[in-house]
């Protein structure tokens, strides 16, 4: 049963959701979360690292549509991040310490995540 089936609007979908735990010296290569036909619209990361510092570092880097200099956001607990998962350029740079986060991503009408 896909998630998207028990919602009786059809606009409406269930976000698909990852927890990730980055082991020491872990990455993720700079990628956008939607390509092709990949119907992502917006990308949620929610962080749940207490006590993070940002000499652990684990940052998530933003990388701005059009270009621009990079963000980095520090992957501290009760942290939200929102961002357009298309136009939005991202990578995760390597951590010193157990890094936690869950990931959700909301998807255009008519269509899955993915």
């Amino acid at each position: 049963l896909a998630a998207n089936s028990i919602c009786e609007d059809p606009f409406v979908t269930l976000p698909l959701a990852m927890l990730s735990v980055y082991e020491r010296g872990a990455r993720f290569e700079k990628h956008r979360d939607a390509v092709g036909a990949d119907r992502r619209a917006v990308t949620a990361v929610a962080y749940l690292n207490e006590r993070w510092d940002a000499a652990d570092g684990g940052a998530l880097r933003l990388w701005p549509p059009g270009g621009g200099d990079a963000i980095d956001v520090v992957p501290e607990s009760n942290r939200l991040v929102l961002f357009l998962s298309r136009l939005v350029a991202h990578e995760v740079l390597p951590a010193r310490a157990p890094r936690r986060a869950v990931s959700m991503w909301f998807s255009e009408p008519g269509g899955e995540a993915g």
